[in-house]
């Protein structure tokens, strides 16, 4: 996790990096997940901080692992603002061959089958932005 101090640096708050690890309090996560969305939608270089961390391959794998549609919804428009923030997250996430990329692959089917209207809404967005950046690069 991240916060946001006085001139607008970020700093990692030690323990909870792993906000998006199994078994983690589901409200925090969403909670975490939200900042993320504020973050990257309002910060170029808190995009470009998170996404020198290891923050795509956790909000990927809580994608993958999730089924809870309140947290589910952040993590697709964090990774979403981080994509369009950043062509180079899009390369990352459609990797052939990236363990990352076959996680990306599965969560995405997970939410198309899912019965939520506004997940798959927000799935539509999320693929947008990486076609979008994909035909940039």
């Amino acid at each position: 996790m991240y916060m946001l101090c006085g001139q607008g640096n970020l700093h990692e708050i030690k323990g909870h990096a792993s906000f998006t690890r199994e078994g983690e309090d589901e409200e925090l996560a969403t909670e975490v997940a939200w900042v993320v969305v504020y973050l990257t939608a309002l910060s170029n270089s808190a995009s470009g901080q998170m996404v020198k961390s290891n923050l795509v391959h956790l909000l990927v794998e809580r994608l993958a692992t999730s089924n809870s549609l309140q947290l589910l919804i952040p993590v697709l428009r964090g990774l979403g603002n981080l994509v369009a923030g950043d062509a180079n997250v899009a390369s990352v996430i459609l990797a052939p061959g990236n363990d990352v990329t076959d996680k990306v692959v599965a969560a995405l089917v997970k939410c198309l089958g899912s019965e939520h209207r506004v997940l798959k809404k927000g799935l539509d967005g999320f693929l947008r932005l990486v076609v979008f950046k994909t035909l940039q690069i």
